[in-house]
């Protein structure tokens, strides 16, 4: 088992795992570091190999952000970091997130264990400039996760921009093209310069 690993890289390997089993999310670099009495070049240096060697996946800019993978040979339950924002627009280039809160650490059974990168929490706050039509009410600090796409089918609930609005509601099919239903009984048309699909709604979160 990890025949491939250095035993300074076996050490770094099996710590990372330990740290996970205890607190279920993956430890920093200067803890790695302090752990293993060495510093934070080498810990880059280590990290960087098991990577490299597909046991481990790194995310950047982010304090915790390493993952085990299927190679490592068994299981364990590990939260995910997903950003947090407060706005988003439409841009030439697709869709823009703004407002940024940070991130929170969530447990990857509320993605389906999918891969995270496909996903952010939006959090509806006073300053969201939000118009809700999926029939729930979501007050003031609610969390939503959102799956980044633009492949949707008939009766999915997504996010959309409509010019400075946010809208959250109901796809529809109609005809072989796909409008927003609205709480009203309107619909709003999907692509081009009408709503544009930020992704789908996956999860709620409500504060109380």
């Amino acid at each position: 088992m990890w025949d491939d690993l250095t035993k300074a890289q076996q050490e770094t390997l099996e710590f990372i795992i330990d740290y996970i089993k205890k607190n279920a999310v993956p430890p920093t670099y200067q803890e790695i570091a302090k752990a293993n009495r060495i510093t934070i070049k080498s810990v880059f240096q280590r990290l960087r190999q098991l990577a490299k060697k597909g046991y481990i996946s790194l995310k950047k800019n982010v304090p915790r952000g390493i993952s085990l993978t299927e190679k490592v040979g068994f299981s364990i339950p590990q939260n995910v970091l997903l950003s947090i924002y407060t706005s988003c627009k439409k841009v030439k280039s697709g869709i823009k997130l703004e407002n940024s809160e940070g991130a929170i650490f969530l447990s990857r059974d509320l993605l389906d264990n999918e891969d995270e990168e496909r996903f952010f929490i939006f959090k509806i706050s006073e300053k969201s400039n939000i118009s809700n039509n999926i029939h729930l009410d979501l007050p003031i600090g609610t969390l939503i996760i959102v799956e980044k796409t633009r492949n949707i089918e008939h009766n999915d609930k997504v996010m959309c921009v409509y010019g400075e609005e946010i809208i959250l509601g109901t796809t529809k099919k109609i005809n072989d093209f796909f409008v927003l239903n609205l709480k009203e009984g309107k619909n709003i048309p999907i692509g081009g310069s009408n709503a544009s699909v930020v992704g789908k709604i996956r999860k709620i979160i409500i504060s109380f």
